[in-house]
């Protein structure tokens, strides 16, 4: 009876290790979704289109412009031209947190139009044509 629970353990402790390698590797690579977007730190502020993060009439955070078209895989940059950090949202899930007076490279990995938003204003629409 003993050696039953003993080999039961063991069996738990190696389902509980895989699932948990198995967690780890979703949380760090992503699951698949419709339109993938990846993220660069600090992009080359001189590479492909550029939208700055600025504030509105109403010092709100609003996209400049707000709306671009690129290629399937052409990188842009969002800048953030305001003085506290933003947040970049997709189907209102954080994308990035971009620091004050820092920038962002992000990739449309799909066809279509891809609407991006602000955490700190759900209004602010940035809208990627990718073809």
């Amino acid at each position: 009876m003993t050696k039953l629970i003993s080999l039961r353990t063991v069996r738990m402790g190696v389902l509980s290790v895989l699932f948990a390698l198995m967690t780890v590797f979703l949380l760090t690579f992503g699951v698949a979704s419709a339109q993938s977007v990846s993220r660069v730190s600090h992009a080359d502020k001189g590479m492909g289109h550029v939208v700055h993060i600025r504030p509105d009439k109403l010092g709100r955070p609003a996209y400049k412009p707000h709306k671009i078209t690129v290629q399937v895989g052409q990188p842009f940059t969002i800048i953030n031209s305001t003085d506290s950090d933003q947040t970049v949202t997709l189907h209102g899930q954080p994308v990035v947190t971009i620091a004050a007076g820092q920038s962002a490279q992000l990739t449309v990995d799909q066809p279509g139009v891809t609407k991006f938003g602000l955490q700190g204003h759900p209004k602010a629409k940035l809208l990627v044509d990718a073809h």
